[in-house]
């Protein structure tokens, strides 16, 4: 075991923090780039601390991993089309829709220039309903009566 670990030096930490970064690039998942980046500063801490062990290195990484991406999520939460979306979706609550139809069971109506499905009342075609909340991507009405 030590001959596999004990020669672990800033070259293999800056390595696998830049391949971390790389592979953020194609998979966007946010956290990829916040352990390259632990990574990163683990390879710069050995070459200014050389007598790191790697029991040091391995809880200083996993606890600067956790620190960053805790942070990163609190100041940079990440937006995403099903963010943006909802937000839309809240804009309509009040408006009035025109419901334009009913396929198996899904309601669609039309709000402004926008069609969206629609649950939460009877519903007939061409009956118009008032927009009281939105759910995911659906919004929820009520009669306008």
């Amino acid at each position: 075991m030590e001959l596999l670990f004990g020669n672990i030096s800033d070259w293999h930490w800056l390595i696998l923090g830049l391949l971390l970064i790389i592979v953020e690039l194609f998979i966007w998942s946010v956290y990829c780039l916040w352990l390259g980046v632990s990574a990163v500063t683990i390879a710069i801490l050995i070459n200014l601390y050389p007598n790191l062990s790697l029991i040091d290195q391995v809880f200083g990484f996993v606890g600067l991993s956790a620190v960053t991406i805790f942070v990163a999520k609190k100041i940079l939460p990440v937006k995403t089309i099903d963010d943006k979306l909802q937000n839309n979706a809240k804009k309509h609550i009040g408006k009035m829709a025109e419901v334009i139809s009913i396929e198996d069971g899904l309601a669609k109506i039309k709000v402004g220039n926008s069609v969206w499905q629609a649950e939460g009342c009877e519903m007939s075609i061409g009956q118009s309903v008032r927009v009281i909340n939105a759910k995911a991507l659906t919004l929820i009405v009520e009669d306008e009566s």
